[in-house]
C-alpha cells in the first residue's frame, strides 16, 4: 500500500537515491493526498533537492490544517530560508523554537541567519543549543568558527545522539592477534598487565 511506498521512498532517500525517493514520494502524495505524514516528507525532499518554492504551499497547506506542529513549523522554515526568505524563516524557526527549544536543524539555521545579521551573541547560542543535541563534526566546526571551544557540558546525553560520531574512537580499535603458540600466549599476558 501507500504507506509501505512511503516507507520504501524515505529508504531510498536515506540511501542516497534522491530522485527515485522524490518521484515515488510524488506518486505516493497523489494516491493518498490526505495522509500528513507523506505530504511533509514530500514537502521536506522538495527542499532539500532544491525546490522550496515546490514545499511552500504543501508546508502552508499542512500548517493550516496542524496547528504547532513542530516538524512542519520547521520544515516552513528551513524552506522559507532556502529560498533567501530570512525574516519568514525565522519567524517559523522561532515559532518551532517556542515549541522546541532543543530542536536541532531549527538553532541550526536560526544561528546562520543570526551570524548573518552580524549577532555573534545569538549565533552562538542557537550553535551551542544544537550541537547540544547532536554533537556533529559540522556543528563543532560551527561553534569553533564562532570563537568557541565545545566543553563536556556541551555535549548531550551519552551516548551520542548521532551514532556516526566514534567518541570513543571504537572504529580504530585493533583488537590482539589470536595466540597461535604458548610462547605468544604468554607475551600477550605479559603485555595484559602493563
Amino acid at each position: 500500500g501507500t504507506a509501505e511506498l512511503g516507507n520504501a521512498a524515505t529508504a531510498l532517500w536515506m540511501s542516497g537515491h534522491t530522485q527515485i525517493a522524490l518521484c515515488v514520494m510524488a506518486q505516493v502524495c497523489s494516491n493518498d493526498a490526505g495522509n500528513t505524514d507523506h505530504l511533509n516528507n514530500y514537502a521536506a525532499m522538495l527542499t532539500m533537492m532544491g525546490a522550496p518554492e515546490m514545499a511552500i504551499p504543501i508546508l502552508n497547506n499542512l500548517n493550516a490544517r496542524f496547528k504547532n506542529n513542530t516538524t512542519i513549523l520547521n520544515n516552513l522554515g528551513q524552506a522559507w530560508f532556502a529560498v533567501g526568505e530570512t525574516d519568514k524563516a525565522a519567524k517559523y524557526l522561532d515559532s518551532t523554537l517556542l515549541l522546541n527549544a532543543g530542536h536541532a536543524q531549527a538553532n541550526e539555521t536560526k544561528c546562520l541567519i543570526a551570524e548573518s545579521k552580524g549577532n555573534k551573541t545569538a549565533a552562538l547560542a542557537h550553535a551551542k543549543a544544537a550541537f547540544k543535541q547532536g554533537a556533529t563534526q559540522q556543528r563543532k566546526d560551527k561553534l569553533v568558527k564562532l570563537g568557541y571551544i565545545p566543553i563536556a557540558a556541551d555535549y548531550g546525553s551519552f551516548p551520542p545522539l548521532n551514532k556516526s560520531d566514534d567518541l570513543l574512537n571504537l572504529g580504530g580499535f585493533l583488537p590482539m592477534e589470536f595466540p597461535k603458540t604458548y610462547a605468544s600466549m604468554k607475551m600477550y599476558e605479559q603485555q595484559r598487565k602493563i
